[in-house]
């Protein structure tokens, strides 16, 4: 990967990624999920802070990008939920 498509990836290109790593890493072993947007904030930095120590970015924007992507996932996961459940007949 060359450094414009690791930057795209940070912020909100991360959100998926965020989202898709809860589900696959957390649910699993936690099963109260009011704890998935604390593991999703963590999870957001943790990557974020991945991708900004390789690119050389400054600690408080990849923290900030990390926390606002872990918010998005779990915005993310809590809309997709409240669609599913309003789904069911």
């Amino acid at each position: 990967m060359n450094t414009a498509e690791l930057q795209a990836l940070m912020g909100a290109g991360s959100v998926p990624i965020v989202a898709a790593l809860v589900q696959v890493l957390i649910k699993p072993f936690i099963s109260d999920s009011r704890l998935y947007p604390v593991f999703a904030i963590l999870l957001g930095v943790l990557f974020n802070l991945l991708i900004g120590l390789y690119l050389g970015i400054p600690v408080v924007a990849w923290f900030i990008q990390g926390v606002m992507s872990g918010l998005a996932a779990s915005g993310a996961y809590s809309f997709g939920s409240t669609i599913r459940e309003r789904r069911k007949p």
